[in-house]
């Protein structure tokens, strides 16, 4: 009788073997939840202090890493300035373009 009792139950060994396993697997699971995040760019922006930064995709590049530009709004100087980040691997910030924004407009309402 006691044959049948050892065959359903396990050592030691085998049960802290177990309760590894599943905390291991356990803190994958948590650790993979506070990976970072990449941003994207057409969901922010922000404005205080005279200037406004809006960022959004340029839809160039690739889909894993595409261009992305920030548009940078000074309304005290009544100027736009886009900047580019075009690889994310030399984590450098390029101003590409800058207008006047009364020109800007101007040029809108065909004047």
């Amino acid at each position: 009788m006691s044959d049948r009792s050892d065959r359903h139950s396990i050592g030691p060994g085998t049960a802290i073997l177990w309760a590894t396993a599943i905390l291991l697997g356990a803190l994958v699971i948590i650790q993979a939840g506070r990976l970072e995040q990449r941003a994207y760019a057409d969901q922010a922006n922000s404005g205080q202090h005279g200037y406004s930064v809006c960022s959004a995709t340029t839809g160039q590049g690739t889909p894993s890493e595409p261009i992305e530009a920030v548009y940078v709004v000074d309304s005290r100087d009544e100027v736009v300035l886009v900047y580019a980040i075009e690889r994310f691997q030399d984590f450098k910030v390029q101003l590409r373009h800058s207008e006047n924004l009364g020109a800007l407009f101007a040029r809108a309402r065909g004047n």
